[in-house]
């Protein structure tokens, strides 16, 4: 007779099965993202995509029982991308409230770790302050994997941090149908500062902009400079990776 597969979305699970999961195994997995531009040939929910691939992905490879892994919260903080059509952005309050409310949910349900595998870089910020109130308040242990962080690097394309080279080859890697070819733009000039500044010592300040004073097409970097290979690799790794750290916090939680 075969084995019945583990389902690993919440969503998929009844109550008992739920409440069993979470007696085993303590931990609940949130994939976080946005609704966002990404330049006129991704789509615009790439960053809660690949959110939820890698969360899913890291869930199946994990030893049993698995860990469950929450509904994707499909939008994030993407005030600066507002002047492109289709993107969707909470404010930062809105966002850490969401992700609190959802960790004090768990917890009742008996989760003592929540992990957030957290597809968008302007989500960051808020996700240390969610941390730190779920942390101090409801006494959850509280932990952000971004495991494509500095992905770009290991790709070797200078300025490359949005809808460029590198995005566009991982999402070639995992859904090739829903990139849009054609629309790739040839590269734009843009460049830190914004215009408007021009600070002596650059590196010593931090300041908000907006993506359209930076570049026409939305993409800061160069999307024509595509290798899928090293995309299929970039996500093995960032999976491998998470399902290392989900087996220590197994240990760890079942120790405690």
């Amino acid at each position: 007779m075969s084995r019945k597969k583990e389902k690993i979305e919440l969503g998929e699970v009844t109550r008992e099965t739920a409440k069993k999961r979470f007696k085993k195994f303590p931990l609940a997995i949130l994939p976080v993202g946005s609704c966002e531009q990404h330049g006129p040939h991704l789509p615009l929910d790439t960053d809660a995509y690949d959110a939820h691939y890698v969360a899913t992905e890291a869930a199946n490879l994990s030893k049993s029982p698995k860990p469950l892994v929450l509904p994707t919260l499909p939008y994030g903080i993407s005030l600066h991308h507002l002047g492109f059509c289709g993107t969707v952005s909470l404010t930062p309050q809105t966002f850490i409230n969401l992700v609190f409310e959802i960790a004090e949910s768990v917890k009742l349900h008996g989760v003592k770790a929540l992990v957030v595998v957290n597809g968008h870089g302007g989500n960051t910020a808020s996700l240390i302050a969610a941390g730190q109130m779920i942390k101090h308040r409801l006494g959850m242990e509280f932990y952000i994997y971004e495991g494509w962080s500095g992905g770009h690097k290991r790709f070797g394309i200078p300025g490359d941090v949005h809808a460029g080279g590198f995005e566009t080859s991982t999402s070639l890697a995992i859904r090739p149908h829903l990139v849009d070819r054609e629309a790739i733009p040839q590269p734009v000039k843009s460049s830190f500062p914004i215009p408007q500044t021009n600070f002596s010592a650059e590196e010593h300040i931090g300041f908000a902009f907006n993506t359209d004073e930076l570049s026409k097409t939305g993409v800061l970097g160069d999307a024509t400079k595509i290798d899928i290979e090293k995309g299929k690799e970039f996500w093995k790794r960032s999976i491998e990776n998470l399902v290392a750290i989900l087996e220590e916090l197994r240990k760890h939680l079942l120790r405690a």
